[in-house]
């Protein structure tokens, strides 16, 4: 492939040669005769401003001249009548005629007329003095007076010589402007036979052009067929991806919510102990399947951008322990040592979602302890020197194993990328961990990074900003027993499948709820329609009415009825899908397969919210609601508030002015980071996210427009809800 692709450059050169010679000739002529056009140009813009002034000098030596004239006819009006209405005439050409001879003098200025303006200025303004004077004889002391002075005066003679430098000057500007009009005319006709040689070397150019382009035309119509077929190739691979994704998950995860919901039931029995060890192990098979699946769709909710944060007040050094806790077991059987080290300036308590910093540092220590075959794995937290007052953490997981090559770590962040090709066989895993820890991180408005030595082990690191709280904030482990929740309730299980609506039933009725079930969407409108419900649990995929019509069916019925809290309890978990959900006005939704503590929780919450203060409705998204109704009962009102300040603050300094923000990239980006964590930490996900994109375009040198304005349109409706909420 490679030598045909160089014997065909080489051909093409070669009948490209005479093309090109007769290319660089042509284009040689062209740009003499596009300099010689331009000097043209030149030229003839300097004799139409030299006509122009001549036309200019000539008009204005004119106009001062008649206002002169009117002066002198209006003051003998008025000598002779003494009416006044003689002298507006003369009280209009004092008003212009200082203002006409000073624009001749100026226009003049450099030029041989210049002394002859300076000599009309000065007659023309004693000629008015003297006119003035006579007039205020005339009124103060009366005709006779005056008339002496006219005799005595010696205007007619001013007014000579007045309209001989007039004539002068209009003479001389008149043959100036007859020898700029042709001097303009002479231009003009050279231009046109340049402009008739350039279009013939332009004409040629062309052809050569033509000639050239000629021979690419076929092989270009093909490329563009076969990108053209290409593209929808690749569209109907996106949305077959996309339905293999939402296939796949409800095809896998709907037998999974009964193999772990009933093994878990099944563990809650009396067994033997070889029965309990074979019924843990169906539930760690099965917890290992959902694991690659959750990977999966986690991947697919980060390239949606619909990953949200969920943050609270959280004990760090309880979070540290209990994750190593998670692979201490597998570590040990590999003989391996595992290490904490926490800093002693560490806070006792931050706020951050401590899922995903669990979920990170779990894929970090999992790949550590998975590629270190003898030797130690150490996590170290400490205070990010970046930052002040310890308000950012850094976590790094080292250790011994196999090290990194230089040339591929560049790719050890990128999606089901291994190390080599032996590594998924001998190692296992998707891929995906380290790709999404880093989105995951990037959310967090963090960085990530690693450092490596082939053969001696590597240190993966993070660090990402978590403000300070006290351990008293941290809230409280439910206080009923499992299998028990806090407040009982009547629930309306709607599902389809017999095995998972048992098995859903069985955990609710254990839990102390009153349960009422339906088959499919119908059946589940009727029974609302019926009787009162405290909660609806709704499938999405059923037959004779799926769960989102049946929803919106219930939404259009007269209240009570229309404000009972619907959860989508369903295997759909992707991000369009969670959308459509939301669209539907669903409540929230709890994904299959289930761990019965989760469903248990937020059926819970639901409850309390219904039972304890009333349903209630609100404008702004659930997510952002739910965020700040937690941080204000964990951190307290005046705490979210000045959040909410602060992140005005930040939107007005980055958003403010468009111009100026997107003058400096370096001060984009890093206005945006602040966003990107702060706006996280209060539950406005997108504007997160959006933030993220912009500050990554800063960052990269990509176009700036896009990514810009949507962070904007997105800041201006979370001002609006943040306005509303501190009123």
């Amino acid at each position: 492939m490679t030598e045909l692709i160089v014997m065909t450059w080489r051909s093409l050169i070669r009948s490209l040669v005479p093309i090109a010679l007769v290319a660089i000739l042509a284009l040689a002529l062209v740009g003499t005769l596009f300099l010689a056009i331009l000097s043209n140009i030149r030229q003839g813009n300097e004799y139409r401003d030299r006509l122009d002034q001549s036309l200019e000098t000539r008009a204005l030596t004119r106009q001062a001249y008649s206002a002169l004239q009117d002066a002198m006819i209006g003051e003998r009006g008025y000598l002779l009548t003494g009416d006044r209405e003689f002298l507006e005439p003369y009280e209009d050409a004092v008003d212009r005629l200082p203002v006409l001879l000073d624009q001749l003098v100026a226009l003049t200025a450099g030029t041989s007329r210049h002394q002859a303006a300076l000599q009309l200025q000065e007659l023309g303004r004693a000629h008015l003095e003297v006119l003035a004077r006579i007039i205020n004889t005339f009124e103060d002391v009366g005709p006779a007076a005056a008339i002496e002075i006219v005799a005595a005066d010696d205007g007619k003679r001013t007014m000579d010589q007045i309209r001989d430098i007039a004539d002068e000057l209009i003479v001389a500007e008149d043959r100036d402007a007859d020898t700029h009009s042709a001097a303009v005319r002479a231009q003009t006709e050279r231009f046109e036979r340049l402009a008739v040689a350039l279009a013939i070397a332009m004409a040629l150019l062309l052809f050569g052009a033509a000639v050239v382009a000629g021979r690419y035309v076929l092989r270009r119509r093909r490329a563009e067929q076969e990108l053209t077929r290409g593209g929808e190739r690749f569209e109907a691979a996106s949305r077959a991806k996309t339905e293999f994704l939402a296939s796949m998950s409800h095809e896998i995860r709907t037998p999974l919510n009964g193999i772990l919901g009933y093994t878990d039931l099944l563990l809650d029995q009396s067994l033997s102990s070889e029965q309990r060890r074979l019924a843990e192990r169906i539930q760690f098979a099965g917890a290992a399947l959902l694991t690659v699946v959750d990977d999966i769709l986690d991947f697919s909710k980060i390239e949606a951008g619909q990953i949200d944060l969920h943050p609270q007040p959280f004990s760090l050094e309880t979070l540290v322990r209990n994750t190593v806790s998670v692979v201490t077991a597998v570590a040990e059987r590999k003989g391996l040592a595992l290490e904490i080290e926490l800093d002693p300036d560490l806070p006792e308590a931050v706020v951050g979602d401590e899922a995903r910093l669990r979920q990170i540092l779990l894929n970090l220590l999992n790949n550590g302890v998975k590629f270190t075959q003898e030797g130690t794995v150490r996590l170290h937290v400490a205070c990010d020197g970046s930052l002040n007052d310890c308000e950012g953490l850094r976590f790094s997981v080292s250790d011994t194993g196999i090290g990194i090559p230089e040339d591929q770590r560049k790719h050890l962040f990128h999606r089901f990328y291994q190390v080599n090709q032996s590594s998924t066989r001998k190692f296992g895993g998707t891929g995906l961990g380290l790709a999404i820890s880093k989105r995951l991180v990037q959310i967090m408005g963090g960085e990530i990074g690693l450092e490596s030595q082939e053969g001696k082990g590597s240190t993966f690191w993070f660090r990402v900003p978590l403000a300070h709280a006290r351990l008293e904030d941290i809230p409280e482990e439910q206080g009923a027993p499992a299998g028990e929740t806090s407040r009982k309730g009547r629930i309306l299980l709607v599902e389809d499948l017999e095995h998972n609506r048992d098995l859903a039933r069985a955990i609710l009725t254990q839990a102390g709820h009153e349960v009422h079930t339906a088959e499919n969407g119908a059946q589940a409108v009727e029974a609302v329609q019926a009787r009162g419900y405290d909660l609806v649990l709704m499938d999405i995929q059923m037959p004779v009415m799926d769960g989102i019509t049946a929803t919106r069916e219930i939404r259009e019925m007269p209240s009570p009825a229309s404000q009972v809290p619907i959860i989508a309890m369903t295997a759909n978990v992707l991000p369009h899908q969670l959308k459509e959900f939301g669209e539907a006005s669903m409540d929230g939704h709890v994904g299959k397969p289930f761990k019965r503590a989760d469903l248990l929780s937020k059926i819970d919450v639901w409850l309390h919210r219904v039972q304890g203060e009333g349903r209630t409705t609100s404008t702004l998204p659930p997510l952002e609601n739910a965020t700040l109704d937690d941080l204000r009962e964990m951190m307290g009102p005046e705490w979210v508030e000045s959040g909410l300040r602060k992140l005005n603050q930040q939107i007005e300094g980055t958003f403010g002015d468009e111009t100026d923000a997107q003058a400096d990239r370096t001060e984009l980006a890093g206005r945006a980071h602040q966003i990107v964590s702060h706006a996280g930490l209060l539950g406005f996900e997108d504007l997160s996210e959006l933030c993220s994109r912009l500050e990554e375009s800063c960052k990269s040198g990509a176009d700036l427009a896009a990514p810009f304005e949507k962070a904007r349109t997105e800041a201006q409706l979370v001002r609006q809800q943040a306005g509303r909420i501190l009123g």
